[in-house]
């Protein structure tokens, strides 16, 4: 069975940040979400449910996928991705919470001085990143509150299975401020190894497992190494480290990623 892979970006870019990797997995169809930081979100995902779904993210967009697609996907990948960022009291190796709070109040006086510092530290090639004139403040200050608020490490069971999250709102395919309608159904054929049946989903304590590939670098200067790790030891199908690129290595090594990714599939038993 044939795949169509979805991808998410994370916070500060846009789908934009997919188009080397788009073209590396080129065969394979694709969409790409857009949540609204440099123009206005684009949250429709164009699929209908006879074929298996991979939901892709980046930073960020791993959260999003983890708190709003679930159910419908068949396997996940994480690209510099994590269930938590900030740190809490029993999880201190994440990211200082006063750090991300001094970023948002950064972008009521000056957006374009927190996006530059942002994508330096990110590794962010300069002439991949965007065009900060057309930045969306309060957008941006919605998604440092994601990054703030946000624990999804209850979403995450052993080797990647995935709870759905409760009254966790589906991916929309209609108007994004409806998010629970119309949501992507799966396809009731499903195989273990598919997309989740609803149904089952809810007759036991947890849903059928949805893979998960970790691609992570360690130079990441945004994500710490021992984040990923607490993240995904042990809740990954398979986690691997680049030994640079920064965060947005999947600008800049996009084959990399691809040759991964299209493992992943095969392992799936997915043809892409």
């Amino acid at each position: 069975m044939s795949v169509r892979l979805l991808f998410v970006h994370g916070w500060a870019f846009t789908p934009a940040f997919w188009e080397p990797l788009a073209r590396e997995m080129g065969d394979i169809p694709s969409h790409r979400l857009d949540l609204g930081f440099f123009g206005p979100e684009r949250l429709d995902a164009p699929f209908d449910g006879d074929e298996p779904i991979v939901g892709i993210g980046h930073s960020l967009g791993l959260m999003w996928l983890l708190r709003h697609g679930g159910g419908p996907l068949a396997g996940l990948v994480s690209l510099g991705g994590f269930s938590l960022f900030t740190a809490k009291e029993d999880a201190p190796c994440g990211v200082s919470s006063t750090a991300v709070k001094a970023m948002r109040r950064g972008l009521g006086r000056n957006p374009a001085a927190v996006l530059e510092t942002f994508h330096h530290n990110c590794a962010t090639p300069a002439t991949l990143c965007p065009d900060f004139a057309t930045a969306r403040p309060e957008r941006l200050a919605q998604g440092l509150d994601w990054l703030l608020t946000w624990d999804l490490r209850d979403v995450l069971g052993p080797q990647g299975a995935i709870v759905p999250a409760p009254d966790a709102p589906g991916i929309p395919s209609g108007d994004p401020r409806r998010p629970g309608k119309d949501a992507i159904q799966p396809s009731p054929t499903a195989t273990p190894s598919g997309p989740v049946d609803p149904a089952a989903a809810s007759s036991g304590p947890t849903a059928p497992a949805v893979p998960l590939l970790a691609l992570a670098a360690k130079d990441d200067a945004i994500v710490p190494p021992a984040l990923t790790a607490a993240c995904f030891t042990d809740r990954a199908t398979r986690l691997e480290w680049l030994p640079s690129g920064g965060h947005a290595f999947p600008l800049t090594h996009a084959q990399y990623c691809a040759r991964s990714i299209r493992a992943f599939l095969a392992e799936l038993a997915i043809r892409p």
